[in-house]
């Protein structure tokens, strides 16, 4: 029982201790990360409205084709489609940078 409260003793106080935030990451490659993420939000926003929302929905909320279909009420070929249209406009728009 003792040695648990000495434990979490320890544990509390290494959570009091400020952690240094920095990172090993060069200033260049933050400010391409920067540009990058600039050049990204201005692709996205000239994507057609169904194309974003398909894309956003899949890419960065994580939801199927059949899920984003029922949602919007279409079929999943015309996600599919959104989402591929929408996925090369961003290849294109961004190509030196390298997307997965």
């Amino acid at each position: 029982m003792l040695n648990e409260i000495k434990h979490q003793k320890v544990v509390l106080k290494h959570q009091k201790i400020n952690r240094k935030e920095y990172t090993n990451e060069t200033p260049e490659f933050i400010l391409e990360k920067e540009q990058f993420l600039e050049r990204y939000n201005k692709v996205l926003a000239n994507l057609k409205e169904e194309q974003r929302v398909a894309f956003l929905l899949n890419k960065v909320e994580g939801k199927k084709h059949s899920e984003i279909a029922d949602l919007l009420g279409v079929t999943t070929k015309v996600v599919e489609y959104r989402i591929y249209t929408a996925f090369n406009i961003l290849k294109k728009e961004l190509e030196g940078f390298k997307i997965k």
